[in-house]
């Protein structure tokens, strides 16, 4: 919004239209840029607004006590302008128009595109091209609510403040392809089909949906701009629980290293599966990290005496303060503290997620953990 303080009406002048547009981008040969001082009003330090103008608005009106700011980005939607037709030799001739900004062809309106909500001033045409949301009836992009027309669902408890945390559930439903589909299917009727003979339904549901929305979670943190879908933390959960189970039942499986190096096997091979691009290492981290500490508080082992039965407990509660101090410093990191002022962030972090084998190897995968965008003009 605080780009819009130096935008104006750039009308053509050959009369074929108008466009919001900074000073820079506003051709002097080809075009005149309209301020208010331009047209004759000084009480006003800004530039006029293609499409709409306080001085011909009748809803909402700009009238004491509530007087449309110099603060462009703080302008309503003029819902009902005041009708009249202008003077086509005046338009040819705009110096003496007052209304110039109101009587031109609007050529270009807000459209939110891309996956960081972004706006821009374009034809809907363009618009289309970017496969964004056209704005038909606004003018400014500080008018419109790209957040909502980019994310959808349910729509947000603050507004323009993204909190749609059901997300971090309901992505674990949802799968990128049938291939991808079809792995977790396989995972889920195999390994995750065992475990839940093992411990039960209960016990289980609570390891997997947690330990997936924990990896979710690490990976909206360190890749907040990179779609994510799929169970992939949650099924690294169940593979720390095969873990944990080796390790507690150690004394009486019959080739316990075996077993374990099996299982390690199994995870180094995810891990490095995970360097190539779009598939989420991130998420399988923070899911195998939750899956330690909720397989030891919620796995079944048989008790031996009374200090078999005290280190249990101790195992739970350590595990329990580590899972919640894990979470609390997930969802600290996530709203309060701002990661895009971290310089090594994405400059390290990125070769746990994906190594540059080649130049262009992981090209298509954004680091990028700036969430600033421009404002893009046409």
């Amino acid at each position: 919004n605080a780009e819009y303080m130096g935008t104006a009406c750039c009308v053509r002048n050959d009369g074929s239209g108008c466009v919001q547009s900074p000073p820079e981008l506003c051709s002097p040969t080809l075009s005149t840029f309209v301020t208010f001082a331009k047209v004759g009003v000084a009480d006003r330090a800004r530039g006029t607004v293609c499409g709409q103008d306080p001085r011909r608005c009748r809803f909402p009106l700009s009238a004491a006590p509530s007087e449309w700011p110099d603060d462009l980005s703080r302008w309503p939607i003029c819902t009902i302008p005041e009708n009249d037709t202008a003077d086509p030799g005046l338009i040819l001739h705009h110096s003496v128009d007052p209304y110039i900004n109101m009587h031109c062809d609007v050529l270009g309106r807000p459209c939110c595109y891309g996956i960081k909500a972004e706006c821009g001033i374009m034809t809907s045409e363009e618009c289309l091209f970017y496969r964004g949301f056209f704005h038909e009836n606004a003018f400014l992009c500080s008018q419109v609510d790209c957040l909502t027309n980019t994310c959808g669902l349910l729509g947000f408890r603050i507004e323009h403040k993204p909190d749609q945390v059901y997300r971090l559930f309901i992505s674990l439903f949802l799968h990128a392809g049938v291939i991808h589909c079809f792995i977790s299917v396989v995972f889920q009727m195999t390994i995750l089909r065992d475990m839940e003979k093992l411990t039960g339904c209960l016990r289980i549901a609570i390891i997997y949906l947690l330990s997936g929305i924990s990896g979710n979670l690490l990976s909206a943190i360190l890749l907040p701009f990179e779609p994510q879908v799929g169970p992939s933390g949650s099924m690294m959960g169940i593979l720390a629980c095969l873990i944990v189970e080796v390790v507690q039942s150690w004394p009486v499986l019959l080739h316990p290293w075996f077993a374990l190096l099996k299982l390690l096997c199994i995870l180094g091979f995810f891990l490095v599966l995970g360097l190539i691009p779009w598939l989420d290492n991130f998420a399988q981290l923070g899911g195998f990290i939750s899956g330690i500490f909720l397989a030891f508080m919620f796995l079944p082992y048989v008790t031996i005496g009374s200090w078999n039965a005290t280190r249990k407990l101790i195992a739970i509660i350590v595990s329990g303060f580590g899972y919640l101090g894990f979470m609390a410093m997930c969802i600290v990191v996530f709203f309060v503290i701002d990661i895009s002022t971290c310089d090594w962030c994405s400059k390290y972090l990125k070769y746990i997620n994906c190594i540059d084998f080649t130049d262009k190897f992981c090209e298509n995968l954004s680091m990028d953990i700036d969430e600033s965008t421009t404002l893009v003009v046409t």
